[in-house]
């Protein structure tokens, strides 16, 4: 019983994460500025992933007219390696958007990030974000992308 009411008192003292919000459009990311930056120039979302001095892209988006938005026009958009298959799929967001996406397997030998291509209409605009990582080059931590789409992308 001391020990649950001491673990309870420290998650109570624990520091709670702060969170920054960069709007795209009608949409905008929640994201904790201690580990992403973002921003947006010339209608063009950028975000890394930050460790210590260094940043490294994990993710662009942007609003794209005539944009096909399914998993399956995700897949196209991924640059996958003949012989190694891709994901896609549609899923409904904690936000409630519905997000289609889709990764492909590069069959990289090291821990390169896995690119990846998604898209979500909402308001009667379509918006596509894409890891723009394509290679076996690209170092550990790069990528991280799509599930911080996943978990922080919402309706303004």
């Amino acid at each position: 019983m001391v020990k649950l009411a001491l673990i309870l008192a420290l998650a109570a003292a624990a520091p709670a994460a702060s969170t920054a919000v960069q709007p795209l459009g009608d949409l905008q990311l929640r994201y904790d500025p201690a580990k992403w930056e973002a921003r947006v120039q010339d209608g063009v979302l950028n975000v890394s992933q930050v460790n210590g001095p260094e940043r490294r892209h994990a993710l662009s988006g942007r609003a794209v007219a005539g944009l096909t938005c399914t998993p399956e026009a995700m897949l196209d958009r991924v640059d996958v390696t003949s012989g190694f298959k891709g994901v896609a799929q549609e899923e409904v967001l904690p936000s409630g958007l519905t997000l289609a996406w889709a990764t492909g397997d590069l069959g990289c030998r090291n821990r390169a990030p896995t690119p990846f291509a998604a898209c979500v209409r909402h308001k009667g605009r379509a918006y596509l974000f894409d890891s723009g990582l394509v290679g076996c080059r690209f170092g550990v931590g790069a990528g991280g992308g799509l599930p911080l789409l996943r978990e922080g992308l919402e309706p303004r």
